[in-house]
């Protein structure tokens, strides 16, 4: 089936991650040319109800779902000029693309399955690219670089008191999923508590997805530290220092070149997702919380975070395991009072960046390559 000229983009997206990270940015650079954008959330056993929040608040972008994969499938949707997987498995988008015989955009991080099936393969750096297993793939810049100059609003941290040149701005990120930032908000209050215990002049400010609710956000305040949804691209330009968990928070460090730390303590592997059999698992007893300490095993003496991965050795600091509100407390203070360190974190970070390959401009690319293939169809 051939869809008329006038048909949209189709861009799928299964996580609130790829939706705010990578989804916003291109939907706006498709948007300026002049072209209409339809958002589907896909079906997905990690979700955890923000992602259609996250998605009313994307201007002059339709969207629809998250539905079951017989609904999606049954109900098949609007006709599309091009398809562009973000996230979530590629069959689905290959078989969408197959229905409205249109090209098959995929954006990825990494290789995944039937990525040589696809009309365009594109990926952020030249490391990512040469870890798509031989794919044929356009290195385009990372999209989550574009998604920070979005973040536009006042700063937190004029909220901080001023304690003089040793004040720490400490920006702490406890995820975009519900259920792991429950476990995070315990986790950090601790750790709040112990540096505040002992004499630190720390101001702590939680870095929350924007569909966050107002009880949850007087929960953070609570917890003594302020609660923050404007976004990162608000908050990391004027931390001195910031607490993450991976992910592509990571990133948003990279191209802030903010000094950080990068952690999983072992309270919360139960909260981190599994994919494929091992998340349909995950339900049976016991099973799920072995396969995710099998996880932690393979992760013990490799590089979490993105930067360390890309540069091949330790940029930003990491722990994972043992980790404690206590012991981790050290760690923060330790890095705070290291300012040659930090100073050398940063510079590192500002190298990596120019040398693995464009950043920023990587959704005007992008959406200029899928214009075309749409127009050409």
């Amino acid at each position: 089936m051939i869809p008329p000229a006038s048909s949209p983009v189709l861009l799928l997206v299964n996580g609130p991650g790829e939706l705010w990270g990578w989804g916003r940015p291109l939907a706006a650079a498709l948007r300026r040319r002049g072209l209409e954008v339809r958002l589907r959330l896909l079906p997905c056993q990690f979700a955890g109800g923000e992602e259609r929040l996250l998605l009313e608040r994307l201007p002059s972008v339709r969207g629809e779902g998250p539905e079951g994969y017989a609904a999606f499938f049954l109900r098949g949707g609007t006709p599309a000029a091009a398809v562009v997987q973000l996230g979530g498995e590629l069959g689905v988008g290959r078989r969408v693309a197959e229905r409205w015989k249109a090209p098959l955009v995929c954006y990825t991080y990494g290789f995944k399955r039937g990525l040589e099936r696809c009309d365009l393969v594109a990926t952020a750096f030249n490391p990512m690219a040469a870890g798509l297993n031989g794919v044929r793939c356009e290195v385009v810049g990372d999209l989550v670089a574009d998604a920070l100059t979005l973040d536009r609003g006042p700063s937190p941290w004029g909220e901080a008191p001023s304690r003089g040149k040793n004040h720490c701005r400490l920006a702490l990120f406890p995820g975009s999923r519900p259920a792991i930032r429950r476990e995070a908000r315990g986790f950090l209050q601790r750790l709040v508590e112990t540096l505040r215990r002992e004499g630190g002049e720390f101001f702590p400010v939680a870095v929350l997805s924007p569909a966050v609710d107002d009880v949850e956000a007087e929960q953070w305040r609570e917890g003594g530290m302020l609660p923050w949804r404007g976004g990162a691209g608000t908050v990391l330009p004027g931390a001195h220092m910031a607490l993450t968990q991976p992910g592509t928070n990571t990133l948003e460090l990279l191209h802030c070149t903010t000094p950080g730390l990068v952690v999983v303590p072992d309270e919360f592997f139960d909260k981190i997702p599994l994919g494929g059999v091992a998340g349909l698992a995950k339900s049976l007893p016991g099973l799920g919380s072995f396969l995710r300490r099998r996880a932690l095993d393979r992760w013990r003496g490799k590089f979490l975070s993105w930067p360390n991965r890309l540069a091949g050795g330790e940029i930003l600091w990491e722990a994972v395991g043992a980790v404690t509100p206590e012991s981790l407390a050290r760690r923060v203070r330790e890095l705070w009072t290291d300012e040659v360190g930090r100073e050398k974190m940063t510079r590192s970070l500002r190298e990596l960046a120019e040398e693995i390959g464009p950043g920023a401009g990587a959704a005007d690319r992008l959406a200029e390559r899928i214009g075309e293939m749409a127009a050409g169809r």
